[in-house]
């Protein structure tokens, strides 16, 4: 035998370490107080989500005063914005066309209302005589009155 050879038992280089914790790496604990700290910033950036979520929700103006920018008729004395957003009057002119919005403004907000074809055609098949009409699209409900000498009138509401 040389000085580099040692003495082992027969079939002992042949098998593995014998598992068990003697055995395996050592694992470190969490301290509580790093698990409490970790739970906390995750709830934390959480809520923090949330609030951000809302708060830029919050800050879109509602559809209604979004269609009344976008058609350029927010500063008429014949369209008025109420329940902070949720509703939009509008006073349509009269065929002699003297106060009232005109039907350009009108139309406009209904295009950007994305008013469907068949409440188009109710509105301008209304008469004098049909006294309120309803109807509604998506989350908007608009009832009209026509007469000729006070014009289209109508309010939008959201649902």
């Amino acid at each position: 035998m040389t000085d580099n050879e040692s003495i082992t038992e027969p079939g002992a280089q042949d098998q593995a370490p014998a598992p068990g914790p003697a055995n395996e790496p050592a694992k470190k604990a969490i301290p509580r107080r790093v698990k409490i700290i970790g739970a906390a910033a995750v709830g934390a950036l959480i809520f923090g989500g949330i609030i951000t979520a809302v708060v830029v929700t919050a800050m879109q103006p509602s559809k209604l005063v979004a269609a009344v920018e976008e058609c350029g008729v927010d500063d008429e004395p014949y369209v008025s914005v109420g329940d902070d957003g949720a509703s939009l009057f509008i006073d349509g002119a009269p065929e002699s066309g003297i106060g009232g919005l005109d039907y350009a403004g009108t139309a406009c907000v209904l295009h950007v209302l994305d008013a469907p074809d068949s409440t188009l055609n109710l509105i301008g098949q209304t008469r004098a005589l049909d006294g309120r009409q309803i109807d509604d699209w998506d989350d908007v409900e608009a009832s009209w009155t026509y007469h000729p000498e006070n014009g289209l009138d109508i309010l939008f509401e959201l649902n």
